[in-house]
């Protein structure tokens, strides 16, 4: 028995460690396109999740396995993006459930990434690479952790 338990915990870090080293599967929002990542922008998820994208709530298909190595394609311009604070994954959460919504000039080649400032409950959009906020987005509303959905006007 203890034989097993070991050899799937070795197989699920394994797999996480094959993840974490691949490229990014890239996953359009709004029909951007996938096959060239010097088109599109793109947007990882850091301490926010990407729950709506101009004005449209995320269906569940398009909302992907935070755990899988992946980023959201989207075509340069100026987009609106819905977005949901990471909960900390206790059993009892201690925190709420905080909406943001959030504005941002985006440009082909560049991936951002969406983080949360606690502190001036912000949302915050920051280029990948240099650290540099682009955007930031106000809170909208807050609710129970325990609550399934954010109430976005």
């Amino acid at each position: 028995m203890k034989f097993w338990g070991k050899t799937k915990l070795l197989l699920l870090v394994a797999a996480s460690a094959l993840t974490a080293c691949s490229d990014p599967v890239m996953v359009s929002l709004g029909g951007a396109p996938t096959d060239n990542a010097q088109s599109v922008a793109r947007i990882r998820e850091g301490s926010m999740f990407v729950r709506g994208f101009d004005q449209r709530r995320l269906e569940l298909k398009e909302i992907r396995n935070p755990i899988g190595n992946f980023v959201f394609a989207v075509t340069p311009g100026t987009h609106s993006l819905l977005a949901m604070n990471v909960q900390s994954g206790h059993v009892i959460p201690t925190e709420a459930m905080r909406c943001y919504a959030i504005e941002a000039e985006m440009k082909a080649g560049v991936i951002y990434r969406l983080d949360e400032d606690k502190g001036m409950r912000l949302a915050v959009l920051k280029r990948e690479d240099t650290g540099e906020r682009v955007a930031v987005g106000a809170l909208v509303s807050e609710q129970s952790a325990y609550s399934d959905v954010c109430r976005w006007k």
